[in-house]
């Protein structure tokens, strides 16, 4: 058989010098290729800075655009010969231009201080006032830094490549900000000038504007809570709230910059089923998620030497599922669908698997996508909102959490780990990483024993945390007169009728102005509300701290927080606070609040409420008088309790029976006092009264109550749900007092337009209401004046009622069409002749109707809460179960023969055994009986609530 030859490569003992010497003419052509083209080419220079981060370069973009800009506005004008440029080469020269250089740039840096300067909003006047943005020499510092960078990187830069190799160092300026060497040259004079003559001139700040604080542990519980459970004060986006809880726990973790916490994608972030190897298979797994923190402030431009710019660190489920951060990474993924196999719950998550570890994965669609979507400007918003809804007395910042991390780290860590999770060195840490607040006590540092004791250090350990001295109560709210006052002031209703003026001209300009013209009225209404929130909380703070300084009582305070303007994402506040009541719970599992924020971020509203029957809600306990051991329903209870059992106890001295220590009581005020500060508000009972004063109409009738969805009387202020008991109110109040009967002034005209308007009649003052002041808030005629004779406590005629003051009985009411004649037999049914109303449940016979009806609802209201068997079809040996109010009905009508809920029988019937109530049972009064160890305490009589009204 002949044998073909083909081609084979030659084979050869040295494989890689082979490679290359192939490769060896390619690489002459490429180099003779580039060295041809420098020769001809014309590359122009660099303009642009060069620097290792996007933000620095910007910032030094924008102080050459400033830099040129001052000569092109202010130095042209009188020398339009000098170029701008010219002055850094001659700084480089020395000499006497020099000097003239040196004052150019000290002139911009003063120019650059005064432009600074902008009209801002007052609280104290109508007027604007005049605010520099830049306070601190510090900032003036960074400015001049810059620059000289800057010019270093365009301007001597293009010099420096015009010149021979000998003369190019001679074109730098460099800025030296350190310490411990004393910088030369016309950069250091002008760093020198700035620290004190510019300094003393502007009259700038050189300590720094805040109070360093750490965030303790404690701190960031209070916050986090108070995310959720006072939710309607904080708006936000249902995703966004989600985001933010992630976001805060990851930088408190680890002390974290926000900036590597935001935006945090999928594939920094890992999934894995864990189960120890000695447990059964049947066992749950147990989820472990490893976050991937790339650390920022680094110069990504270098080689990396190291890989400390990344840390890893494990998550497991916690037992408090307000700090559990694996839950709500695990919940967001389920919600994005982010895993790739298919995953719907955490229960389904953690089910048992054969093996002991499973790795999940992502898809790979997923892994580019953010697992916390927030950005740092809406976190930010939110950390200032939450901070002020918690009740601080100052404003915190987020570097808070990364100091308080940071004193955490460094008591548990060592040096090394504490600076790799922190992402600093020793010396940056010891510097700029200390509070301001001390820790520790020096006392007892310095004299041991003969200095505090235990009670000692928990009191320091508790005052060491920021809560310690907040107050839920503070104002977070403008009031409805102060955002009145906005709009009058000129600038705004300068705005206001701009906005009219461009909305009436259709053209496309216009109507884009119109739009500019409407953000800011609502930018300038912002900032002025956030001003006089500050001051009424400085106002609030200063009468809080004076009446606890002087012993006075500070729970007559306001404490109510009313939004005086419409919010945002209403929809999701409800959702949001019924999560903050599963929260604050004390046995509440992984599940529960996975699925609850599940819903939540699905909208499924209903199901979070489902979730939360049964659950506690996040009350005080009940109240409990001190003095007995009697507990209570309600507070108002215990207080007529106090009032009338107690009262005359206070007459001497005595002490208090729930200290451990004697505490003399030395009255009703004194113990009010003592018990609102150690044994808890709620348990506080206090007298005399103090009485609040009422709104009036001039405090209630307000543009924007007016302009709202609410039915306002504009006679006296006060708001209705429905037009139908706005137009009730206006008959049974004002047609009663005869507001109609003679001539008045319309009051909302005099109280908001400052004009009268003469009202004859009722129909008259209902068409003047709806041209005027609206539709919605003019109350409809009445047909009859049934409804004015009609006494609103029972249904029934009053005849005891004294007469109106110059009115005779028959006084009528101004109607639409004659009176109609009662009809006598009115609301009484046939079926109804001659029978009386039994209660199949409690055997109580009264009439049949609405009277049987008010007994049904207010007797056995909770016995329809849960399913129950019928007690007449149990005596007959079946069991029928009902489950609502509305299946009894239905049943006693159809197997009984009854109505209504009511077995209709014969007046006078016995009912088969069934034995009829008492008429003691039936006109009993009114009782409330409170648990107190298994015994009751009933209502005090004798006191009106009234008297109890005005002390809650």
């Amino acid at each position: 058989m002949e044998i073909q030859c083909t081609d084979f490569p030659i084979l050869t003992t040295r494989p890689v010098q082979s490679f290359k010497d192939s490769q060896l003419g390619e690489r002459v052509a490429q180099f003779a290729s580039k060295y041809a083209s420098a020769l001809t080419s014309n590359k122009p220079l660099r303009e642009k800075p060069r620097a290792d981060c996007d933000k620095y370069r910007d910032s030094q973009e924008q102080v050459m655009k400033h830099w040129r800009g001052f000569f092109h506005d202010v130095v042209h004008k009188l020398q339009p010969d000098v170029d701008p440029d010219e002055i850094w080469l001659d700084l480089c020269r020395g000499g006497l231009p020099a000097c003239k250089a040196m004052d150019y740039c000290k002139w911009f840096l003063e120019d650059y201080i005064a432009q600074s300067a902008r009209e801002v909003w007052s609280d104290e006047s109508d007027d604007m006032d005049i605010e520099r943005s830049i306070k601190r020499n510090l900032s003036v510092s960074a400015i001049w830094r810059t620059l000289v960078t800057a010019v270093d990187n365009t301007i001597l830069y293009r010099k420096r490549q015009t010149v021979d190799g000998e003369e190019a160092h001679r074109w730098t300026l460099m800025y030296s900000d350190s310490q411990k060497k004393r910088g030369s040259g016309p950069v250091a004079d002008i760093s020198n000038w700035i620290k004190t003559d510019l300094t003393v001139e502007y009259d700038l700040v050189q300590e720094q504007t805040f109070k360093k604080v750490g965030a303790t542990s404690v701190d960031a519980l209070v916050l986090l809570r108070a995310l959720w459970v006072s939710a309607e004060h904080i708006p936000c986006s249902r995703q966004d709230r989600v985001d933010f809880h992630k976001a805060f726990l990851v930088m408190r973790t680890g002390g974290f910059r926000p900036g590597c916490v935001v935006k945090l994608k999928y594939k920094q972030v890992e999934v894995d089923l864990v189960r120890h190897p000695g447990l059964p298979a049947s066992t749950k797994m147990v989820p472990r998620v490893n976050i991937t923190i790339l650390q920022n402030k680094r110069r990504r431009s270098q080689a990396g030497k190291s890989q400390d710019e990344k840390v890893e660190f494990p998550v497991f489920p916690a037992k408090d599922p307000l700090v559990c951060l694996s839950t709500l990474l695990i919940t967001q993924a389920i919600y994005d669908q982010a895993f790739a196999t298919s995953t719907t719950s955490l229960d389904d998550l953690t089910r048992p698997r054969n093996d002991h570890y499973v790795k999940m994965r992502w898809k790979k669609e997923m892994l580019d996508r953010e697992i916390i979507q927030i950005d740092y400007a809406t976190f930010l918003r939110g950390f200032h909102r939450l901070v002020l809804v918690a009740g601080a007395r100052e404003k915190i910042r987020p570097y808070a959490l990364r100091v308080g991390a940071g004193a955490d780290l460094d008591k548990a860590l060592t040096s090394a780990q504490r600076n790799y999770v922190l992402s600093n060195s020793t010396s940056i840490f010891e510097k700029n990483y200390q509070p301001r607040a001390v820790s520790f006590d020096l006392m007892k540092i310095t004299f041991g024993d003969h200095a505090g004791g235990d009670e000692t250090e928990e009191l320091l350990k508790l005052t060491h945390n920021m809560s310690f001295t907040w107050n839920k109560n503070a104002p977070i709210y403008p009031t409805q007169e102060d955002v009145a006052s906005f709009e009058q002031k000129p600038r705004i209703r300068a705005y206001r009728a701009e906005y009219a003026r461009l909305k009436v001209d259709p053209s496309p300009e216009a109507q884009k102005q119109a739009n500019r013209v409407q953000s800011r009225i609502s930018k300038s209404i912002d900032i002025l509300c956030k001003l006089r929130v500050a001051r009424r909380r400085k106002e609030f703070w200063e009468d809080s701290d004076g009446r606890n300084a002087d012993g006075k009582r500070t729970d007559d305070m306001p404490n109510q927080h009313i939004n005086p303007r419409k919010a945002r994402h209403q929809d999701s506040m409800t959702a949001a606070t019924q999560i903050g009541q599963i929260l604050c719970q004390d046995e509440v599992g992984s599940t529960e609040f996975s699925n609850s924020l599940l819903n939540f971020l699905r909208c499924e509203d209903d199901s979070i409420a489902t979730l939360c029957e049964g659950l506690e809600s996040p009350q005080a306990p009940m109240p409990t008088c001190l003095l007995c051991k009697t507990t209570f329903t309600d507070r108002r209870n215990m207080i007529r309790h106090n009032v009338n059992k107690h009262q005359a106890q206070f007459e001497k001295p005595f002490d208090c029976p729930s200290c451990k220590n004697p505490f003399t009581i030395q009255g009703a005020d004194d113990w009010y006092q003592h018990v609102f500060y150690f044994h808890g508000k709620q348990n506080a009972a206090r007298w005399p009264l103090v009485k609040k004063e009422a709104d009036t109409a001039s405090t209630l009738l307000t543009c924007d109550r007016l302009a709202g969805s609410k039915h306002i009387c504009c006679l006296c202020g006060h708001d209705y749900n429905s037009k139908k008991n706005l137009t009730r109110h206006n008959l049974e109040t004002h047609h009663r007092e005869g507001r109609f009967d003679e001539l008045f002034d319309c009051p909302a005209c005099s109280i908001i337009n400052n004009e009268k308007r003469e009202i004859k009649n009722a129909a008259e003052w209902s068409s003047h209401v709806a041209r005027v002041h609206g539709e919605h808030n003019a109350p409809a005629l009445p047909k009859t004046n049934i409804s004015f004779k009609r006494n609103r406590d029972g249904g029934k005629k009053s005849d005891n009622k004294p007469e109106l003051e110059g009115k005779g009985a028959n006084h009528d009411v101004q109607t639409v069409v004659p009176k109609k004649k009662r009809r006598p037999d009115k609301g009484q049914l046939e079926i109804y002749k001659g029978k009386k109303a039994l209660c199949l449940l409690c055997g109580w016979i009264t009439a049949p109707g609405r009277f049987f009806s008010t007994h049904l609802g207010k007797k056995h209201g909770k016995q329809f809460e849960s399913p129950f068997s019928c007690p007449r079809c149990l005596e007959s040996g079946r069991e029928v179960r009902i489950s609502c109010r509305f299946g009894w009905t239905c049943h006693v009508s159809k197997e009984h023969g009854g109505d209504n809920g009511a077995m209709l029988v014969d007046a006078g019937e016995s009912n088969n055994g069934v034995g009829r109530c008492v008429k003691s049972d039936v006109e009993m009064p009114k009782q409330v009986e409170a648990v107190s160890g298994g015994k009751g305490a009933l209502i005090e009589p004798g006191i009106p609530d009234t008297f109890i009204d005005a002390i809650l």
